[in-house]
């Protein structure tokens, strides 16, 4: 075998060699989901967790007049105004107050600045890719792509991606 040839099945080799690492780094990435797990209403949910920027307590939310309804209105946080979601009226769930438990969960967004009012922060759960269904007919929100999928404990994993694009389709409409 010559030189060249010698060199050429080398670089194969090591080509070969960073694909299967490249792969199983990718594997090891891609195991599961980390959320953010809140409760809105009795229902709880989860949002991917590398979405979201920081948890707050509720202070001062300026209300909006003609706006979407599930806008609560505005705060500021460090400065920046936020537009506040009620997520109970943003997913047409039964309304009442927000408890001294409520807080805000302020989210990852290229051009949005929003913020997500939820009843009670639970916990950090992370869940395997594969372990949310998919395949649930009569729920509403499912159909639009508001829901990712539900685990088998009952957890609802929203889509962060559709909500905010929902937000600003309705928030264009008023």
């Amino acid at each position: 075998m010559d030189e060249n040839s010698l060199t050429k099945e080398i670089l194969k080799k090591r080509t070969q060699q960073l694909a299967k690492y490249e792969q199983n780094v990718n594997k090891d990435k891609d195991e599961g989901l980390e959320l953010i797990v809140f409760l809105v209403g009795n229902e709880a949910y989860g949002l991917e967790a590398r979405r979201l920027k920081s948890i707050r307590s509720v202070k001062d939310c300026i209300p909006l007049p003609g706006v979407a309804p599930f806008i609560k209105g505005i705060t500021n946080i460090f400065g920046v105004l936020y537009t506040v979601v009620d997520l109970k009226k943003f997913l047409g769930l039964a309304h009442n107050e927000s408890s001294a438990n409520s807080k805000l969960l302020i989210v990852e967004h290229e051009t949005l600045k929003v913020c997500f009012l939820v009843d009670q922060i639970m916990s950090f759960k992370k869940i395997p890719a594969d372990m949310s269904d998919t395949d649930i007919t009569g729920i509403k929100s499912m159909e639009t792509g508001l829901i990712k999928g539900i685990t088998k404990d009952t957890l609802i994993v929203l889509n962060m991606d559709k909500m905010l694009e929902k937000i600003t389709k309705e928030s264009k409409e008023f």
